[in-house]
């Protein structure tokens, strides 16, 4: 089996939870890849249609519209399981929104 590369771009928003100090979240966005073994990569499906989840070699055997229908199941375990990868962008600050 190849393996194949999932791009991955997204924001985490981490809120404290200092008792009686009233803090700001954190942001941390970043933006990578990483390779996974397409059967060690799992699939939950988004509908209630009583689709079973899948593992990654059943998703790169559905078309572009069906693969819409699926969500990794975790993407950290993802990153953290995964065979290889890289971060382009990591930036860490406070959230200044009010």
């Amino acid at each position: 089996m190849g393996r194949h590369r999932f791009d991955l771009h997204y924001i985490i928003y981490v809120t404290p939870t200092t008792k009686g100090i009233e803090m700001r979240d954190i942001i941390i966005e970043f933006s990578g890849w990483v390779r996974m073994t397409p059967k060690n990569t799992k699939f939950l499906c988004i509908h209630k249609d009583d689709k079973p989840d899948i593992d990654g070699e059943h998703w790169l055997a559905l078309d572009h519209e069906q693969r819409s229908d699926y969500i990794l199941e975790d993407i950290i375990a993802t990153q953290r399981d995964c065979d290889d990868g890289d971060y382009t962008f990591i930036d860490v600050f406070e959230d200044d929104s009010p």
